[in-house]
């Protein structure tokens, strides 16, 4: 290939990460805690695997009836490029351009009849995406409402949440069990 040269590098890894040397400087490729690299210059490159996020809830959350509320998904079990705020803002933040595949769950104990329930993706605070379901007879215990596998193309610092309503009159709960609440994305190639 015109215009290329071929560099020969001596790998070097350790606790911190690992290294390739040449004879002009340093190159750093970090390890998973920061996904980054740096090269000689100073300059920081992103590094980064295929991006991963499962968050659930550590306790269940009250929601007011007839307003959306975003889930309060608190407990990260996975997230590969640290893309998911689980303190303060509860969302994915995507750190670069791509696609994904995002799925979500919550598990509503609304506890009575002639109730509707929603849950929605929403992306910037726009709806992308809503599911809903109607009871016609007390349940007694949660209900799960689902959004499988939707593909949503992200940019640069694109945020994703989830939100909850219902027309229940009272106050509902979401239901903090992992099998019944839980919000994932993954990265599609």
């Amino acid at each position: 290939m015109a215009g290329t040269t071929s560099q020969s590098f001596q790998l070097q890894s350790g606790v911190g990460g690992a290294r390739l040397k040449n004879n002009a400087g340093v190159v750093e490729a970090r390890n998973a805690a920061d996904n980054a690299f740096t090269n000689v210059s100073g300059s920081r490159y992103l590094w980064q695997g295929k991006s991963s996020v499962k968050a659930n809830m550590s306790a269940n959350q009250i929601i007011a009836t007839a307003t959306w509320t975003r889930v309060a998904f608190n407990v990260k079990s996975e997230d590969t490029n640290n893309e998911y705020d689980n303190v303060t803002n509860f969302r994915f933040v995507a750190n670069t351009a791509r696609r994904v595949s995002i799925v979500a769950q919550i598990g509503i104990n609304i506890g009575a009849d002639q109730v509707q329930a929603s849950v929605r993706i929403s992306r910037n605070g726009v709806a992308v995406r809503r599911s809903t379901i109607f009871t016609s007879t007390p349940v007694a215990t949660p209900i799960s409402i689902s959004i499988p596998s939707v593909t949503i193309a992200l940019a640069h610092n694109d945020f994703l949440e989830i939100f909850v309503h219902h027309e229940r009159g009272s106050n509902a709960t979401v239901d903090a069990s992992a099998e019944l609440s839980f919000f994932e994305v993954e990265e599609v190639l």
